[in-house]
């Protein structure tokens, strides 16, 4: 018999094979070094014909390759077929490197596949040995740089075509020598040790160990490293503890802090030509003209503690018997920060500033948010101030215009209700703003006592939690005007038809005693609607413009219609793109800065050991496990031992297990 051999594409390399069979269309091929495999005919690109073998093979079991119905092999066919095929596979190879592949690619057409056939004549001459030919198709399969398989032929690759391929090889070898050095890295980690390579090898190396963190299965490293290092998307805790463990081994832990920062993709500092433009800005006079002068009047910011970008304050203009006209002061960034100019663009991307308990990120440059936008006291500062007359039947705007200010003091929540207590006007005001909680209460909204929690972290190794009540006469003020401000700016946008981006919330569902479900989330809207949680017909968001982007946005769209009777952003299709941003960003920081209050929460936690607080069940689950709040931490912790009583149900819960890295806290139900 003659036999046939082929090359066919075998784990990612060019094989040699000898066809033991056929089925079908299936072909069994046995390769070189023996191993047996099925292929569809179609798969395999170049057969060709050896020499005859021994007509006469000693009868033997047929061979592994064939299949039923295939043509009768034995396993001395099989041997002599190979050794057939190995007598060849030097010359095989030593001819098909003697071609010039690159100079036959520099003289052929880019743009025509060549036949086979039209190149062996070529280079081989008509009429060409089997194994000649064989060795030519060998050489053009694996200058697979220079040649791509076609149907019958190869295809001259384009020069562009051709370094983009030897980029990506040179670019895939890095990658495989980078994750074998990661390998070898991570054992050093896992016995303690850290080799500490160069720079930059070594920051390279802790920054995808902190990719892999913060995102996990979403990091663009996970795919290529997690192999590597072990980790398993099914078991994220374990993956999350054996993170943290390289970066402190390795020096380079930086808090769950940073990484719940990166998670929520918060920007980083400003680049350096971002704090030029800052500085040129900030370095610019008070603008007067075109403003009313209220320096003569005296106005307080008032803000939390440590607060270092104050952009509100409030000045009483008038009282009498039935009400006070108070004036609201929104500090006005400067108007050259408009749609092109790169402040403004960086503003838009990162769209609010942030606020955790591990880090502040501004939206603009220090020197703006906390100096020259700012309303720093004793400083001369442009706003967009509204005034109203307060009356215990409610609030009612009286204008709205560009302000000149200098405010007195900047005062926490506990110095003005201090200054409240001994100050009758100021009292009246506050008495005043209680009536507008009231009268919004009465139309609906949800009212009611808000707390927080504190966590002094002076000192880390002895965390200390103080559940507040947020509540006083000074947090109303502050509350209600900025309700009202932003009531009436969606009253205005709505009456004069300007295009706006609306607050709204739908009207919360009945619940029943005990049920915890969710109140509809706020969100954005162009076509505008109720907010009910706040009970305000319409509502937009002007109160904060150097910390939140749509209250720039819109403090620029009111005022330049009060100023000039147009708007400064006239396309729906922008203020859209502008809103999508603003909801996806602004959710995403609200989980992150949460997630970091709950780690330094569970990190009290994990302080005090058996510890018994009080909580409500908020779920219950077979076996009597479910989810418990701890009303005095004000965290949602797995619970086991619950007794009955269901969802609703209060009661006294000890600490049996606090795994911060975790995020894992575990309590059982107590007498």
């Amino acid at each position: 018999m003659t036999p046939r051999y082929c090359l066919l594409f075998y784990n990612r390399a060019v094989r040699i094979g000898w066809i033991a069979g056929r089925a079908g269309a299936q072909r069994q091929v046995v390769l070189d070094d023996g191993t047996a495999l099925s292929y569809a005919a179609d798969r395999i690109p170049f057969e060709w014909e050896g020499e005859a073998l021994p007509a006469a093979p000693s009868p033997a079991a047929p061979s592994p390759a064939a299949e039923p119905g295939a043509t009768p092999t034995a396993s001395a066919v099989t041997a002599a077929a190979l050794a057939q095929l190995a007598a060849h596979l030097p010359e095989l190879e030593r001819r098909a490197a003697t071609f010039d592949l690159p100079r036959l690619h520099g003289e052929l057409p880019k743009d025509t596949p060549q036949p086979f056939a039209a190149l062996a004549a070529r280079l081989l001459g008509a009429g060409a040995d089997p194994w000649p030919r064989a060795a030519l198709y060998l050489a053009l399969a694996r200058g697979a740089r220079l040649f791509r398989p076609v149907p019958g032929g190869f295809q001259p690759r384009e020069d562009e075509e051709i370094r983009s391929r030897e980029a990506q090889q040179a670019e895939e070898l890095a990658r495989e020598r980078w994750v074998a050095q990661v390998g070898r890295w991570r054992a050093a980690l896992d016995a303690g040790r850290w080799p500490r390579p160069a720079e930059p090898e070594a920051s390279l190396f802790t920054e995808q160990l902190r990719s892999l963190l913060a995102h996990e299965r979403q990091s663009p490293h996970w795919k290529t490293l997690a192999p590597a290092l072990g980790l398993s998307p099914e078991q994220p805790q374990e993956a999350r503890v054996r993170l943290k463990r390289w970066l402190e081994t390795a020096g380079a832990w930086q808090g769950w802090g940073a990484i719940w920062l990166r998670w929520g993709d918060v920007a980083g500092p400003f680049d350096a030509e971002l704090e030029r433009l800052a500085a040129g800005l900030a370095a610019e006079p008070v603008r007067r003209e075109g403003r009313v002068d209220y320096r003569s009047v005296q106005a307080f910011a008032i803000d939390s503690p440590g607060t270092l970008d104050p952009d509100d304050a409030y000045a009483i203009l008038e009282r009498d018997a039935e009400g006070i006209t108070v004036a609201v002061h929104i500090a006005e960034p400067s108007p050259e920060l408009a749609p092109g100019h790169p402040l403004f663009e960086e503003a838009a991307r990162r769209m609010s500033s942030v606020y955790s308990l591990d880090a502040v990120v501004p939206m603009f440059p220090a020197a703006l948010s906390q100096a020259r936008f700012a309303l720093v006291a004793g400083q001369e500062r442009e706003t967009v101030t509204c005034r109203f007359r307060l009356t215990p039947s409610g609030g009612q705007l009286l204008g709205i215009e560009r302000g000149l200010v200098r405010v007195e003091s900047a005062l926490t929540y506990a110095q003005a209700d201090a200054m409240f207590a001994e100050g009758p006007d100021w009292a009246r005001l506050a008495e005043l703003c209680q009536c507008l909680a009231e009268h919004r209460q009465a139309a609906g909204a949800q009212v009611a006592e808000r707390w927080e929690v504190e966590i002094d972290r002076s000192d880390p190794a002895h965390l200390k939690l103080t559940r507040i009540r947020r509540g006083g006469p000074a947090a109303r003020l502050v509350e209600e005007l900025a309700i009202l401000y932003n009531r009436e700016a969606g009253r205005y946008c709505r009456e004069q038809g300007l295009p706006a981006i609306y607050r709204i919330q739908a009207q919360p569902a009945p619940q029943a005693v005990g049920e915890f479900s969710p109140t509809p989330a706020a969100r954005f809207s162009l076509r505008g609607g109720r907010h009910a949680g706040l009970a305000c017909d319409r509502y937009v968001q002007v109160t904060s413009p150097i910390r939140r982007f749509a209250d720039l946005v819109m403090q620029r769209q009111i005022v330049t219609h009060v100023v000039t009777g147009g708007v400064a952003f006239p396309a729906a299709e922008q203020l859209e793109g502008w809103l999508r941003e603003a909801e996806a960003r602004l959710l995403t920081y609200g989980k992150a800065v949460r997630a970091i209050e709950d780690d330094w929460k569970r990190r009290y936690l994990a302080q005090n050991p058996g510890a018994v607080f009080a909580g409500v069940v908020r779920r219950v689950e077979p076996g009597r496990v479910g989810q418990v709040w701890l009303q005095e931490v004000m965290l949602a912790v797995e619970a086991r031992a619950l007794t009955a009583g269901g969802a609703g149900a209060r009661g006294r819960f000890r600490l049996l297990e606090v795994e911060p890295d975790r995020q894992r806290v575990l309590v059982e139900q107590v007498a």
